[in-house]
């Protein structure tokens, strides 16, 4: 059992690591709503 979940985790980090290394200029900055002043974001 204990194997089996070792394995999961190093597959999910295996692919959380692979989904990092895209090559998007993108910064996606997600917050409350009216949580930060529309001046900071500029």
């Amino acid at each position: 059992m204990r194997k089996k979940i070792s394995i999961l985790f190093l597959l999910s980090l295996i692919v959380l690591l692979l989904n990092s290394c895209s090559k998007r200029n993108v910064l996606l900055f997600l917050n409350w709503g009216e949580y930060v002043d529309e001046e900071m974001i500029e």
